[in-house]
């Protein structure tokens, strides 16, 4: 799974404070000239999955946790990065 697959979950998990943590495998360089739109698609689609109570349908144990989106690059973001 990649940040290509908009419509695709990468990772689930639950970090030591109990909280759920979506990550987002960014494997692109920067100089692509749509990344940062297929990035964005991406957080669009993992927005939409908790909005629709997506997570706690898939894992009921997830409901009422804190959750949060992360996003982990191969190669670090640009300016245009770093200010989404």
């Amino acid at each position: 799974m990649t940040v290509e697959q908009a419509e695709v979950v990468d990772f689930i998990s639950v970090d030591k404070s109990g909280a759920i943590v979506l990550r987002i495998g960014d494997h692109l360089e920067w100089s692509i000239d749509n990344h940062l739109f297929q990035l964005q698609a991406k957080v669009n689609s993992y927005l939409a999955f908790l909005e629709a109570d997506e997570l706690e349908n898939e894992y009921p144990k997830a409901a009422g946790r804190p959750v949060r989106i992360e996003i982990v690059c191969k190669f670090p973001p640009d300016k245009r990065g770093l200010h989404f």
